[in-house]
């Protein structure tokens, strides 16, 4: 990126995601009545954005990139509100455009603009909601695909869920609550062996064969939570550096301690 001239200013605007998508769906260049289109139109009580520092926000609350050294820096802006609470959908999207404008605002045709990949601006609710790709066995059975709150709510007592159909589940008493992502997965392996069971939780559970397919292959990808520390040798100096780690996924932003080959570390 060249220093902007001196008519000539950077803005960052909010995209509906999904209008864009529509609009753009090959990623082909859009004209400025398009791009428009898909702007986000902010609260009058809140934008949609804001910087950490005042530095590059108009009195309108209008956010503009300074250019220095041919570098634009994004890291201090924020999103006021989560994409949900805009948009409609499930995990609606948000993306950045970054484009050039005149000292009146009018978009600069022939500078091309920028516009980052989707993102989703989540509130806790949403993020706790969210299905894990590759799940733990300690996660909520709600993690699971296709295990919303009602199916979440029989899951507390299949006995009970049961006895409510006329239908007896004979399960072990560990079983008859199933609250983690383990359990379920117990669960199914003993429907493998037992097709009335199977029959049985599918109909309590009110899930298609296709379903039941889905979310036993989700329950059964289930891995065991990893924190066990991981160790990268140097052998040239005869020592190497130990990192925590979290479900499996190494913290190398921040090693613990220095070890020595003899079994000594240092920090």
């Amino acid at each position: 990126m060249v220093d902007p001239l001196p008519d000539m200013e950077l803005e960052v605007h909010v995209l509906n995601g999904e209008k864009y998508k529509e609009v753009c769906p090959d990623n082909t260049l859009l004209n400025s009545m398009q791009l428009r289109s898909c702007i986000i139109q902010p609260n009058h009580k809140k934008p949609l954005l804001k910087r950490e520092s005042a530095m590059g926000v108009s009195d309108e609350a209008r956010i503009f990139l300074p250019v220095e050294n041919g570098q634009a820096p994004l890291s201090d802006l924020q999103c006021t509100t989560s994409s949900e609470a805009l948009l409609a959908g499930k995990a609606p999207t948000f993306r950045l455009l970054v484009w050039a404008i005149d000292r009146t605002s009018n978009h600069l045709s022939h500078i091309t603009y920028v516009v980052s990949e989707s993102f989703v601006v989540a509130t806790k609710r949403v993020k706790h909601a969210i299905k894990s790709d590759i799940p733990s066995i300690s996660d909520h059975v709600s993690k699971l695909v296709h295990i919303g709150k009602a199916t979440v709510d029989k899951l507390q007592d299949l006995r009970q869920a049961g006895a409510e159909e006329n239908m007896d589940v004979d399960l072990p008493e560990h079983l008859n609550r199933v609250e983690k992502v383990g359990q379920f997965r117990e669960l199914v392996e003993r429907t493998e062996q037992s097709s009335d069971l199977k029959h049985k939780l599918r109909h309590l559970l009110k899930l298609s064969p296709e379903k039941w397919e889905e979310v036993t292959q989700h329950a059964l990808s289930a891995v065991v939570p990893d924190f066990r520390p991981r160790v990268w040798w140097a052998p040239s100096i005869g020592g190497g550096l130990l990192f925590a780690c979290k479900n499996g996924a190494v913290m190398a932003d921040h090693p613990l301690a220095f070890v020595h080959k003899d079994g000594q570390s240092g920090a």
